[in-house]
């Protein structure tokens, strides 16, 4: 059965969205790629529900510029722009994909620091390093590079000359 946006079931929820997509826009995203079963399986109402988590994990993050009115819903737009950028749409989508596919954000962020285990004795060694984009909340590689662009970078400040 087709979901997308040319399929055969109507894009409705009972759930309020407050996402950087719509479920249309995001259903004629995941029409163009490839290993989606996880939003093809789901209602319509969860997929709404893991847009609007997305849409929570990427307002969590530290963006450059300013919001572009005070009272928008999301960090997007930003500096006086009328329209939230694709990549940001894109990295929603994919981060609602994964919350989707049962991406527990705490059982993924323990993964990635366990380096070996052992039964025995029961032994547990832990990584030094954690990748950034888990330890920000951001479930996918793919969804981090998008969003990596617009991250304020540590140290960088930024004067404005007002006359």
């Amino acid at each position: 059965m087709s979901t997308g946006s040319g399929g055969m079931t109507p894009i409705t929820s009972t759930v309020t969205l407050v996402s950087y997509v719509t479920l249309a826009e995001a259903n004629t995203y995941f029409d163009q790629r490839l290993l989606i079963s996880a939003w093809d399986d789901a209602s319509n109402d969860n997929r709404s529900k893991a847009l609007n988590m997305a849409a929570v994990a990427l307002d969590r993050l530290n963006y450059e510029g300013a919001m572009t009115s005070t009272t928008q819903a999301h960090q997007f737009p930003r500096d006086d722009e009328a329209s939230i950028p694709q990549p940001m749409q894109d990295a929603c989508c994919i981060i609602a994909s994964k919350f989707l596919d049962d991406a527990d954000m705490d059982v993924i962020r323990e993964e990635s620091r366990l380096e070996s285990q052992a039964y025995g004795s029961v032994k547990q060694s832990f990584k030094d390093g954690d990748l950034p984009h888990l330890m920000s909340g951001i479930p996918s590689a793919e969804a981090w590079d998008l969003i990596l662009p617009f991250l304020r970078q540590g140290g960088r400040v930024r004067f404005d000359r007002v006359s």
